[in-house]
């Protein structure tokens, strides 16, 4: 059986940060950026990690996605085999995971990252981010809404990652 990580959490819970962790652990990864849904593939894990990830932009994974990716992304879960990871905004909603919840031979794992509000302040004005107020309460509340959602319930998993140790453990999470 497979396994599907999604990552999720308000912008700035670190995210991005913990998946460019998970890529930095194995050599191999094969960037598929000009695919429908581009993704990184490593031949040797047999795993997929949904998104791009240039470390010279602010935001990256999925958030660099279109907002119409979902159907796409969708049918090529569905024609892959191996496990996967994603992380961002763009696929990270209820109508989303649940429709990957229903995926035969599949466990979805959800992970929802979250930190105090002094270290996202931090994070945000460290990055450079101007995300208005308006938009982070978007996010909360998207966030909000699947960690209530019933049928979801039984795959999510709340982390803090708040600090270097938070990381590490949500690390070993996510590989385990």
């Amino acid at each position: 059986m497979r396994v599907i990580t999604a990552i999720g959490g308000v912008p700035s819970s670190g995210k991005t940060s913990l998946v460019r962790q998970y890529l930095a652990m194995t050599d191999g990864w094969k960037p598929y950026i000009n695919h429908s849904v581009p993704h990184l593939y490593n031949p040797f894990l047999g795993s997929y990690v949904l998104g791009i990830y240039d470390k010279k932009e602010l935001f990256s994974g999925t958030d660099k996605f279109s907002f119409s990716i979902a159907p796409y992304a969708l049918e090529f879960i569905k024609r892959t085999k191996g496990n996967l990871i994603f992380e961002g905004d763009r696929l990270f909603n209820s109508s989303f995971l649940e429709a990957l919840q229903s995926l035969p031979n599949t466990s979805l794992r959800i992970l929802i990252l979250s930190a105090d509000e002094e270290t996202l302040r931090h994070r945000a004005t460290t990055r450079g981010s101007d995300q208005s107020p308006t938009f982070l309460l978007g996010r909360k509340t998207k966030i909000e809404n699947i960690k209530s959602n019933k049928t979801l319930s039984d795959c999510v998993r709340l982390a803090k990652n708040e600090s270097r140790s938070d990381a590490d453990k949500n690390l070993r999470w996510i590989v385990s």
